[in-house]
């Protein structure tokens, strides 16, 4: 069956590419292409977004990158996440990484949503989307007339959608349903920051912002879900994703230990298997898993202790977890810890053993696997000269390149 979500055609760009030296000596590649398909598949589809912060713009950032056209609301004082750094300078003026790390591709629109000039320019905006995002707390755009009644009014089949702390969707509504929340709130009350940080010590932030970013991506996948189905029925959609609801899918495996086995797990080490974890070299770590006795057999072998396969408390699972911070860590430690890490993941990848690096940012920008796959993209636009942002992680495999879109100013 042939899917056409459009309603508007969009034009092709020219291609190119971009080279920058980076500190130490390194050369990388931030390229200007990006395999997005051809023609891109949300090409015609027009998406508002009316969003600040991050999950909202993130979602809009890959139906952008996806070929949607997206016109983007902000403030006359701009998206608050223009004034939160890291900062660059252009121009002699400061510019927001930020705001470059989710806003690409989008047409910019500024109203103040608290006149009815304002209220008036988006609704006239809505009349032509196909799908409007808003990550506001729950009420605050019903009350300024920008809610989905309003919305549906002027756009009979939109698809709308909802992100919030804790959900918008009234015959749902819980005691936390008017709750405002931000990324660290959503992980630690979605259980996430329960399982980050050592044994006996307390919760800790995991350093990345899933609260946002993975509500974004179930955002996303409700709209393609709903933009699909609209092409086969005409039905428009009210969507409701809660960054709470988010987080406890992310946190799978801890439910399902808890729904299986009746077990809450905790910080530190889990008892599912052994070793698993992150092991010292002499210039940093490797991490690795041994889930099965098969691939215990080969790590004996690489570090030369056959002993330890037949060693009763190594033989098995179960003795390999119970004797781990005794026997079965320091053991497989003792042989990292007098190697360098790339002396390691040769030996261990070359028996069949999945290993590698624990890397950082500039190990990424440097590493070979990252410039053959294209992902760090040349900020374009109005970001600072020599800066990247990251790409999408997939590609349109045997389709022609585009230009990859442009940071927004």
């Amino acid at each position: 069956m042939h899917t056409d979500f459009r309603r508007h055609e969009r034009h092709p760009h020219a291609a190119g590419r971009a080279r920058r030296t980076r500190s130490g000596g390194l050369v990388t590649e931030f390229v200007k292409t990006a395999a997005l398909g051809s023609p891109r598949p949300l090409e015609g589809v027009t998406v508002l977004g009316l969003e600040q912060f991050i999950a909202g713009p993130c979602v809009t950032m890959w139906l952008a990158d996806a070929g949607a056209h997206v016109i983007k609301v902000e403030p006359p004082s701009g998206d608050p996440a223009r004034q939160l750094g890291p900062f660059a300078v252009r121009d002699g003026a400061r510019f927001s990484g930020m705001f470059a790390r989710f806003n690409r591709g989008k047409e910019i629109v500024r109203a103040d949503l608290r006149t009815e000039a304002g209220v008036r320019t988006v609704l006239d905006l809505a009349e032509q989307a196909d799908v409007v995002v808003e990550n506001f707390k729950p009420g605050v755009l019903a009350r300024r007339g920008l809610g989905y009644d309003a919305v549906r009014a002027v756009c009979e089949d939109v698809i709308y959608c909802s992100i919030t702390g804790f959900g918008a969707d009234p015959r749902a509504a819980g005691p936390y349903s008017d709750y405002p929340a931000l990324d660290i709130v959503a992980q630690a009350m979605g259980g996430l920051m329960h399982l980050c940080g050592e044994e006996g010590g307390p919760p800790l932030y995991p350093g990345f912002g899933i609260g946002d970013v993975g509500t974004s991506m179930f955002a996303t996948i409700a709209i393609l879900q709903a933009l699909y189905r609209r092409q086969r029925t005409g039905a428009g959609a009210r969507l409701d994703v809660p960054m709470y609801d988010s987080m406890i899918a992310l946190n799978e495996r801890a439910m399902n230990a808890l729904a299986y086995a009746g077990h809450v797990n905790t910080r530190g080490q889990a008892d599912l298997a052994a070793p698993w974890g992150a092991f010292p070299t002499t210039d940093g770590h490797v991490a690795l898993i041994v889930p099965t006795d098969a691939m215990w057999r080969k790590v004996c072998a690489v570090i030369q202790r056959p002993d330890l396969v037949s060693d009763e408390r190594t033989a098995t699972a179960a003795e390999r977890v119970a004797h781990r911070d005794t026997l079965t860590h320091p053991v497989l430690a003792g042989w990292t810890s007098t190697r360098t890490a790339a002396e390691v993941v040769a030996a261990l990848l070359a028996a069949g053993v999945p290993c590698g690096k624990v890397q950082n940012s500039a190990d990424l920008v440097s590493c070979p696997q990252v410039a053959a796959r294209g992902q760090l993209w040349a900020a374009t636009g109005a970001a600072p000269e020599g800066a990247f942002v990251v790409g999408v992680p997939y590609r349109f495999v045997g389709e022609p390149e585009a230009p990859v879109p442009p940071v927004n100013a």
